[in-house]
């Protein structure tokens, strides 16, 4: 069973989308959770790479969801 909490929209894997990810976790303020995207979005890139969409939306979304804990982040507008 999932426990993940819903969110508004999820990332899907593509070079855009890395990139305004990428953007919005350069603004976020230096801590843990900074520190917990930045390794969601390495292994995003990693899985990309080797072609594994899923794992990569995964730590994707794994990565904006620490984003928009540590302020208010408009997911829907990053996913567009």
């Amino acid at each position: 069973m999932n426990c993940r909490p819903a969110v508004a929209a999820e990332m899907d894997c593509s070079e855009a989308n890395m990139m305004k990810a990428n953007g919005d976790m350069d603004k976020m303020a230096a801590g843990e959770k900074k520190t917990t995207g930045m390794k969601e979005m390495t292994m995003a890139k990693e899985t990309m790479e080797k072609k594994d969409m899923a794992a990569c939306k995964m730590h994707m979304n794994n990565a904006m969801e620490k984003g928009m804990k540590s302020r208010n982040f408009n997911y829907r507008e990053a996913a567009n």
